[in-house]
């Protein structure tokens, strides 16, 4: 009963007539659940991405970027968020100088926003500096290397000395297998350095090129 209707009169909808307007949704429910599922995913996903790469970041964080990594990847979700706020980091620039054929010398530097147009060139260099940067970081000068191999040599023999044996060959096992890796950044940046001064090279008609890397403060 309707407030304000007299005993006994109906409203102009009973259950009957509600029943006949119900509008009949397109999907199953069990459609809904799945697409809900996944939008949920790429909500959590566009949330991984910056929580697993600003410091402080939380090991579960560290966890959820390791699955989510190819789907970040593919779907280009994996932004550079340590370059902005709160903390953004100092900026890396590669400078050049390029001496051609008849011993003249250029010099000149990327990202130039003065020569470097339109804006997602210039960005896109940006981004390049700073991947030469990410692996130039990690490489180590001969004594670094040197101290590396010897804490890690000390370490196994000291689990030796304990009959440790297992964890002795674990350790040395965790080294090769870092030391791998650390190979493969090492050759990355070459390449990479290799194909940046080969590009630079043939669009400034040079011979020679030499490239240092120079950080830039705030």
């Amino acid at each position: 009963m309707a407030a304000g209707l007299p005993s006994g009169q109906k409203t102009s909808m009973d259950h009957q007539s509600i029943e006949d307007a119900a509008v009949d949704l397109p999907w199953s429910a069990t459609r809904r659940a799945g697409v809900s599922l996944l939008i949920a995913l790429h909500v959590t996903a566009i949330f991984v991405a910056p929580l697993a790469a600003v410091e402080p970041r939380s090991q579960l964080s560290i966890a959820l970027r390791r699955v989510f990594e190819p789907y970040l990847q593919m779907m280009y979700l994996d932004h550079g968020y340590r370059f902005f706020a709160p903390e953004p980091g100092p900026s890396h620039i590669v400078e050049f100088e390029i001496t051609d054929e008849d011993g003249n010398s250029s010099k000149g530097h990327f990202p130039d926003r003065d020569n470097l147009w339109p804006r997602l060139r210039y960005h896109r260099w940006f981004m390049l500096s700073e991947t030469i940067n990410q692996h130039a970081i990690l490489k180590l000068d001969e004594q670094q290397m040197l101290r590396w191999r010897t804490d890690v040599d000390r370490q196994a023999k000291n689990y030796e000395r304990e009959f440790n044996i297992r964890r002795a060959n674990q350790v040395r096992a965790e080294f090769e297998q870092q030391l791998q890796g650390y190979n493969n950044v090492v050759a990355m940046l070459k390449h990479l350095s290799n194909d940046v001064g080969r590009v630079l090279l043939e669009k400034n008609a040079g011979r020679v090129i030499r490239m240092s890397l120079v950080t830039r403060l705030i």
